[in-house]
């Protein structure tokens, strides 16, 4: 059974770093400036800048999905970018006291469907009402083309479901993500900060598997199912993902 988990997101976004500024023009895009005026360079930098979608969708400008919509640097170069009701959310990577402007564009060819991306501080989760999304002891978790701050810190949790997955970057050592079933298994890996890699986790049932990028990494030996606590999940939590292209579990 595959279950599309980000079909019943809950997007929590708490700071933005940089300011932005939209004006739209009659040509069918909006013209977006970012300052950046705290002197830091920033590296596939999460943007939030408030848009009415819901305005533009029920006037004809884009399509009632968004999918239509591009955000692109002034050179036309794709961002990464997810629409919400009110806002606009791209990443991008900013110079250190820059000016820099893109475009958000109208009326292009659709898309298949938009990236996460949950911005400084945000969030994605998953209240446990669903006995399919009980993982037992076989499952396979899928994250597609993610990008994460792998330096080192406590609450970095790329999956966590309290008492039973604790899936995260290492408290102590950067470059280090642990897969761990709460009483069973648990697999680690080294991966860099801000590349972007896909990671498979998966269980047969006795034995816990960690691959990236299709090459094996690690493995453990378990013994019992993921426990049932009823607690939410919780998806990257801790500024940990910057960007997935999607995640998926199969059982």
């Amino acid at each position: 059974m595959l279950n599309k988990l980000w079909k019943a997101l809950s997007i929590g976004i708490v700071a933005l770093l940089v300011t932005s500024s939209a004006v739209l023009a009659v040509t069918y895009q909006s013209t977006i400036q970012i300052n950046e005026t705290l002197g830091t360079p920033w590296d596939n930098l999460p943007i939030i800048v408030d848009i009415n979608n819901t305005y533009l969708a029920n006037n004809g400008y884009i399509d009632s999905t968004g999918l239509d919509t591009r955000v692109t640097s002034i050179g036309g170069t794709k961002l990464n970018h997810l629409l919400a009701n009110d806002k606009t959310l791209f990443a991008i990577d900013i110079e250190a006291n820059s000016i820099t402007k893109v475009l958000y564009t109208f009326g292009n060819d659709m898309l298949d469907s938009f990236p996460i991306i949950t911005g400084i501080g945000g969030y994605v989760t998953v209240a446990d009402v669903d006995p399919d999304l009980e993982l037992g002891d076989v499952f396979q978790f899928m994250l597609y083309n993610i990008c994460l701050d792998t330096t080192a810190g406590a609450g970095k949790f790329i999956i966590y479901k309290e008492d039973a997955i604790d899936f995260s970057v290492d408290a102590v050592t950067d470059g280090t993500i642990t897969f761990t079933v709460v009483g069973g298994a648990s697999v680690s890996a080294s991966i860099p900060s801000a590349t972007y890699n896909s990671i498979e986790v998966m269980s047969d049932g006795t034995d816990l598997y960690l691959y990236i990028n299709g090459t094996f990494k690690d493995s453990d030996t378990w013994t019992i199912t993921v426990p049932d606590t009823g607690t939410p999940w919780i998806f990257f939590e801790g500024s940990t993902v910057k960007y997935i292209e999607s995640l998926e579990l199969i059982k």
